[in-house]
């Protein structure tokens, strides 16, 4: 035996006959008195428990030792473990315990150190498990509050004082059954702010006057105060009044707990449950809030990289908007780095986008119920829906409706129901015939209704429609508008434009009216050099119904040698590779044939003549009929073609090749056609052949993007790229959509290219 044991051993032979030196006092309470001792044996310190002097009755010495040993039965970590029942040296009895660090549960709850909800959830938690506990050990409590409850420092939470506890099957130290702590009748034994009221009443009670008790602990713990007064008569009556400002989920379990029938409320363990429940979907909600502040961190960096991405297109566009198709790659280079840059613009906001998505479904996905990750979410997949209807893809605008619609709380109902609406003045007033235009392969009419101008806020469905306009006098005459989900619709024409759409007084037989208004351009990225989806306005024109056909050209080159011009007209025949199709028979101008010996058809589009040509068939036919006749320019042809709503040909976004006269819309080899053959070749607004048959000059220089959103009509002038659109007989559907734009040398001449004039509305 070592030295240090044998000397350790010695001290413990010679310790003072009483093992405990008192230390100081910690309490004093109703049957006792709480000192702070060191065990001399153990060489511990701990909480002594004696019995005051002046209540040494023989019944409260019998509760004095039943506390003691019910709260030895009662081994549980929320229970002040006790290690030893014994005489003080003065012969009171005492039991020895775990000294209680930390503070009460109702000095905690006034200081400044106040813990938040959730940790005063689990303290409540930690004591509804011990009641628990001592409930499958036949022990009620019986005077459970704040007081009775100690918060240590480390986290500690124990349930105290369990004197007036109620305990099954105890026996004393001799083996006599001791008293069990049954109340007598009308014997009120615990604390009236937090008892039950059969417990005021002074009746029998069991676990539920405890759960009573829990609930009462819990709604003073967060509500802040207690949740009636100290009155006897307040807590018979079972009055309690809810704490305001808590989760309704916890308000609930304070409800269900101290329900008035003791049949009614959880037990202990349930309560428990509940509780840890809540926190744990707490816990859940909190890292749910979380994901959604990092979500929402990032959405300014989503909408600076979509502007920057914007704005770098901008510049692209501007910086190549000079250039000729022939410019050398070296001029180009800066307009392609400022693209190269937009798209890595935007990419970058597409990534960012995609994990602020991934961050609100986790939100999601831990609190289903968390609305703020929902409304996010809502708002997100409602810009995707609008920039998906906006492009045309329906499928995906679809995809993210029904988003929208499963996270919506409400901000997006109006949008939901799909409901725009259209406002419209006319000079003169007019009568309204409203089609809506259905079907993406075709549009189709279909009655919407009749309705007379001003139209102030016509509610309608999302689409396109037709406004079949009528006014005493005018004729009839056909609106186009594309209404977005919520959009308030209206003709909104920019500054210095009629706000009112003026009618016109005539439309000729062979022309047809497109009004002034704002229109879809480009967005079809598989048409040819489309421009980048964007509003356009064009002010009101007139396009003739039909391109200018072999027979008309042939009187147009007649009268010019008639007028002595017969070398401007030998110069302005249609002619292939040197070999003439216009001939010059001595008197007049004749059809010929092609290479192939075939004859041109009177009714057919005139081919073959260069921009110089068509523009001087157009002020030729301006002079004729004192109309201010004209090529048109490319976007007033991209609209007469389209219409307003974005669609990819003519008559819908079907690429179908017997619609029109292309490549593929026969079984023999393609072919020139008469004009209005097919008739299904149909715009919008009647124009027929824009789809196929001939592509059209048009009188403006070829950009890459317009320099204005609102279009302002000028010829070109000199030797630079004509802007040229429209299909051809001898081309695929896919290079023939509406969107595709053509440049060409002015003094091209090509057997798909042809001449279509348009004029101005005229003034009043």
């Amino acid at each position: 035996m070592s030295d240090d044991l044998l000397d350790e051993l010695l001290a413990l032979a010679h310790a003072p006959p009483d093992r405990f030196q008192v230390l100081g006092l910690l309490g004093r309470g109703g049957m006792g008195e709480v000192e702070r001792v060191h065990d001399h044996r153990l060489d511990r310190v701990l909480a002594r428990k004696v019995l005051r002097a002046d209540r040494a009755h023989p019944d409260l010495v019998r509760r004095f030792l039943r506390e003691a040993r019910v709260t030895a039965r009662l081994q549980h970590p929320g229970v002040v473990p006790v290690h030893d029942l014994g005489e003080a040296p003065d012969g009171r009895p005492c039991f020895t315990m775990q000294e209680v660090g930390g503070r009460p549960l109702d000095v905690l709850l006034r200081s400044p150190e106040r813990p938040g909800p959730a940790a005063l959830v689990d303290i409540v938690l930690r004591v509804a498990e011990a009641a628990a506990y001592a409930h499958s050990r036949g022990v009620v409590h019986r005077d459970i509050k704040p007081a009775n409850v100690a918060v240590g420092a480390f986290g500690e939470v124990l349930l105290l004082d369990w004197g007036v506890a109620r305990a099954e099957g105890l026996e004393d130290p001799g083996g006599e059954a001791m008293d069990d702590g049954h109340t007598r009748v009308g014997e009120v034994i615990g604390t009236p702010a937090w008892m039950a009221p059969e417990q005021a009443r002074g009746e029998p009670v069991g676990p539920a006057a405890d759960v009573y008790a829990l609930g009462m602990l819990l709604g003073e713990a967060l509500g802040g105060g207690p949740l009636r007064g100290g009155s006897l008569e307040e807590a018979r009556r079972g009055h309690v009044a809810m704490p305001v400002g808590l989760p309704e989920e916890l308000l609930a379990i304070v409800r269900r707990a101290t329900a008035l029938d003791p049949a009614a409320r959880p037990d202990a363990g349930g309560f428990a449950a509940e509780l840890r429940a809540w926190r744990d979907g707490d816990l859940r909600r909190a890292r749910a809030q979380a994901l959604v502040q990092e979500g929402e961190a990032r959405l300014p960096e989503v909408a600076a990289l979509r502007a920057e991405a914007a704005a770098l297109r901008e510049r692209a566009d501007a910086a190549l908007a000079g250039l000729q198709p022939w410019d050398p790659a070296e001029a180009k280079a800066v307009g392609w780095a400022l693209q190269d840059e937009a798209e890595a613009a935007a990419v970058a906001a597409d990534v960012a986008e995609a994990d602020v998505v991934r961050a609100l479904d986790a939100a999601v996905q831990a609190a289903p119920e968390l609305d703020a990750a929902h409304a996010l979410l809502a708002d997100l997949y409602r810009a995707g829906a609008d920039e998906a209807q906006a492009r045309g893809d329906r499928r995906e605008a679809l995809r993210c409706g029904a988003l929208v619609r499963a996270h919506d709380r409400g901000a997006h109902a109006g949008w939901l129901r799909g409901l725009g609406s259209i406002s419209l003045v006319t000079d003169p007033p007019a009568h309204v015939t409203l089609w809506r235009l259905e079907g993406a392969r075709r549009r189709t009419p279909v009655p919407a209704g009749e309705a007379q101008c001003p139209l102030q806020a016509l509610a309608v469905p999302p689409g396109s429609y037709a406004l079949e306009l009528w006014a005493p006098g005018r004729p009839v005459v056909t609106l186009h508008a594309a209404v977005g989900r919520g959009e308030a619709w209206s003709v909104a024409p920019p500054p210095g434009r009629e706000a009112a759409l003026r009618l016109p007084r005539a439309v000729g037989p062979d022309e047809v009216w497109v009004p002034p208004g704002w229109f879809i351009a480009g967005g079809d990225p598989e048409a040819s050099d489309s421009l980048p989806r964007r509003r356009v306005w064009v002010d009101g024109f007139f396009v003739a119904r039909d391109p200018v056909t072999n027979a008309g050209w042939l009187t147009f080159l007649d009268a010019l040698a008639a007028a002595g011009r017969l070398e401007e007209a030998l110069r302005h025949a249609p002619h292939d590779a040197g070999q003439p199709c216009h001939v010059w028979d001595g008197a007049r101008f004749c059809l010929g044939g092609d290479r192939s010996g075939a004859a041109w058809l009177p009714e057919a589009p005139v081919v073959l003549v260069d921009w110089y040509g068509a523009t001087a068939y157009a002020a030729w036919r301006a002079a004729q009929t004192g109309q201010p006749w004209r090529l048109l320019h490319n976007l007033e042809r991209e609209k007469a073609a389209r219409g307003v709503d974005g669609r990819r040909f003519p008559w819908g976004d079907a690429p179908e090749p017997t619609w029109a006269a292309m490549a593929d819309s026969e079984a023999g080899p393609p072919r020139l056609r008469p004009v209005g053959d097919p008739p299904t070749d149909l715009s919008p607004y009647g124009a027929r052949g824009m789809a196929g048959n001939v592509r059209d000059w048009c009188c403006d220089a070829y950009e890459r993007a317009p320099r204005s959103d609102v279009v302002e009509v000028a010829e070109a002038t000199g030797d630079v790229w004509r802007m040229v659109r429209g299909g051809a007989w001898a081309a695929a559907a896919s290079v023939s959509r509406a969107a595709g734009r053509y440049a060409s040398r002015p003094d091209r001449r090509a057997v798909t290219l042809g001449v279509r004039l348009g004029r101005g509305d005229p003034p009043l």
